[in-house]
């Protein structure tokens, strides 16, 4: 029906044109990241503003692709979209704070009684989330059982988003310094976790890649590809050099894919139903022509009868 056809975005099998575009774009990528690799550790002007208007695009960007998740698992009453739209809702929301509590941007510290490490933990909670969501979205798309009360079902989501950040924000503050010096982690550097991270996103990478790929799996790998390349950069970069510069704009690129593919099929769904209604609203306006020219030609041939 129209719903599996028109609507059900991760069940649509990306084809070979589109496996080969994501190639293309995952090597331009990594050649990128390659240049810059030798060059990382130089020291580049210091903009203050770069991690405002970075996490502010984060914000918005994640903000938009959980809105329209979570509308698309609304109507398709999908457990694997409200699963993935709450990761982006968290991403979004941990944005906002990594903001707030980065040093020498709104405070020598920064906000919300931040310390040298907050945003070291904030970055982990950050990218820790989305590959789990997407593994609860890889378990869960494929599962034949609906959601009876979807709207009850995100609402919830998103309070425990909001509560997940929360959370997040107090451990990051509160106890970051202490886990900090028991995990010997330097300040505004990721050191050995990155390590678990750059597995997790490669575990995330290959439940994605089984099985039949859709479009929408295409450009979470691509996001998860951008971010596996940030973890490659950006580990040992101090602040405002080259190697953290470009971790920052992959990070921000990997947002892209998704929220590209998501815009461009709305766009499609959009233009597909109009020109079904249209469609729908000649074939009426046929009939009914069809109808009257068949009454009235009974009128007349009943009149010549008569006569």
């Amino acid at each position: 029906g129209i719903l599996e056809s028109d609507f059900l975005i991760y069940d649509r099998r990306a084809g070979v044109h589109h496996v080969h575009v994501a190639l293309v774009f995952a090597l331009v990528l990594a050649v990128a990241c390659l240049a810059v690799y030798p060059h990382r550790l130089i020291q580049l002007p210091k903009i203050s503003a770069f991690i405002p208007v970075i996490d502010t695009v984060h914000f918005l960007f994640s903000g938009i692709i959980a809105a329209v998740l979570l509308s698309l698992s609304s109507i398709l009453r999908s457990r694997a979209l409200i699963a993935l739209g709450t990761g982006y809702a968290f991403v979004g929301l941990i944005a906002v704070v990594h903001a707030l509590t980065y040093p020498d941007t709104f405070s020598r510290t920064g906000l919300l009684g931040a310390g040298g490490s907050t945003v070291t933990w904030l970055y982990t909670a950050w990218h820790t989330a989305l590959p789990a969501a997407i593994i609860v979205y890889t378990q869960r798309k494929g599962a034949p059982d609906r959601l009876d009360h979807p709207a009850r079902a995100i609402l919830f989501c998103l309070m425990l988003a909001v509560a997940a950040t929360v959370i997040t924000t107090w451990l990051a503050t509160r106890e970051g310094a202490f886990m900090s010096q028991t995990l010997g982690l330097g300040s505004g550097r990721l050191s050995y976790l990155q390590y678990p991270l750059m597995v997790l996103i490669a575990i995330t990478l290959a439940l994605l890649w089984r099985g039949e790929r859709s479009i929408l799996d295409l450009c979470l790998m691509l996001t998860l590809w951008a971010w596996l390349l940030e973890a490659f950069v950006l580990p040992g970069a101090a602040r405002f050099s080259v190697g953290w510069y470009t971790g920052r704009a992959m990070g921000l690129v990997s947002c892209l894919f998704v929220l590209g593919m998501l815009l461009i099929e709305m766009t499609r769904l959009y233009a597909r139903t109009v020109v079904l209604i249209a469609s729908q609203k000649r074939e009426r306006e046929n009939r009914q022509m069809v109808g009257e020219a068949v009454g009235a030609f009974i009128v007349t041939g009943i009149l010549l009868i008569a006569t």
